[in-house]
């Protein structure tokens, strides 16, 4: 239906000839031209007015815009069209003064005949001195040989803070393995050096005076940790019994920073069997196992390994046993004896 009309009037005294263009476009939902993204805020003045705006290009123009509050509408409003672009139009909302009570995420949606679409949210709140809650090493306890660390500093304020790692009363300075990311510190490589007492500080400017916070209460001691380092030997220097003998394998254990959570024996990648009376495992003090046989048998003969494990991981050393019959000395028959006497010669 796009086109020039045109239609003409006749009497008997005149004729006029009346033309026009018809122009047929589709219409077009709003689309979000300046919004706020989430996660952006806004710091106003406590007390004062804070103006907020939202864009969007439409046609034919929106109907309606919609401003909400924490996902609550709090007012109806129309678009105002731009001077300069007729294609785009602006919708206002005015918080009269900014308290703790107007603090959360704002947004607005538009509408017209063609659908409608919402700016995202943005927060806004009055200033708010930097505070820090905690310092947390997510996932672990301590911080593991090799492994890679991450430090979070967990705090509050508005504008939002800038973060400050601190080690031993020193201020933490990146390198090729460690590394802060906002309120994060990630620390690859585990090595010794590493451990030591960790806090975190924050700051941020509250109307044009730095406010920084104290150094974070529960400062972490954060020791070196490293899975276990397993060794086995036997009572005999060569790991040979004699069967009807007793006999012994000690397994000795020992891991940084976290202690041994376990050590489980097997021969030739079974279980030992605790029930045979004559075999005991007996545990001495913190690492320490040992797998008595009173008295060995020759079934007993294997490839026997121990496996100790602790928050970190785990290790083990294996050795292989034989086991002899006893050696038996014989008696031998007399098969004949000569007595030979000799009288002496005068």
């Amino acid at each position: 239906h796009k086109g020039m009309y045109q239609c003409l009037l006749t009497n008997e005294a005149n004729s006029v000839l009346y033309s026009w263009a018809l122009d047929v476009r589709e219409p077009k939902a709003p689309e979000v031209v300046t919004g706020l993204s989430l996660g952006v805020e806004i710091v106003g003045d406590e007390g004062q007015p804070l103006l907020l705006n939202a864009t969007v290009s439409a046609d034919p123009a929106p109907s309606l815009a919609k401003w909400f509050f924490n996902g609550t509408n709090i007012a109806n409003t129309s678009a105002t069209q731009d001077s300069a672009d007729p294609s785009l139009y602006t919708a206002s909302y005015i918080i009269t003064s900014l308290s703790a009570s107007s603090t959360g995420y704002y947004y607005a949606t538009f509408v017209n005949r063609a659908g409608s679409v919402s700016a995202a949210p943005v927060f806004v709140s009055p200033p708010v001195a930097a505070e820090v809650f905690q310092l947390q090493l997510v996932d672990a306890t301590c911080l593991e040989e090799g492994n890679t660390a991450l430090l979070v500093c967990e705090g509050y304020g508005r504008p939002i803070p800038d973060y400050e790692f601190v080690k031993n009363n020193e201020r933490i300075v990146s390198d090729e393995r460690i590394a802060q990311n906002g309120n994060t510190l990630e620390i690859t490589g585990i090595q010794q050096t590493d451990k030591g007492v960790y806090s975190c500080q924050s700051y941020n400017d509250v109307g044009g005076v730095t406010q920084t916070s104290p150094s974070v209460s529960d400062s972490r001691d954060l020791q070196y940790c490293s899975a276990p380092s397993v060794s086995l030997v036997s009572s005999d220097e060569f790991n040979m019994f004699t069967e009807g003998s007793d006999a012994m394998l000690i397994c000795r254990a020992s891991g940084t920073g976290t202690p041994i959570n376990s050590i489980v024996w097997s021969v030739d990648g079974t279980p030992v069997n605790e029930l045979l009376e004559h075999i005991d495992i007996n545990v001495v003090g913190v690492g320490q196992s040992e797998l008595e046989f009173s008295p060995i048998q020759f079934l007993d003969v294997g490839t026997y390994k121990c496996e100790a494990s602790n928050d970190v991981g785990q290790d083990s050393a294996e050795v292989n046993i034989t086991v002899n019959a006893p050696h038996v000395l014989s008696t031998g028959a007399v098969v004949g004896i000569t007595l030979v006497v000799s009288t002496p010669l005068a």
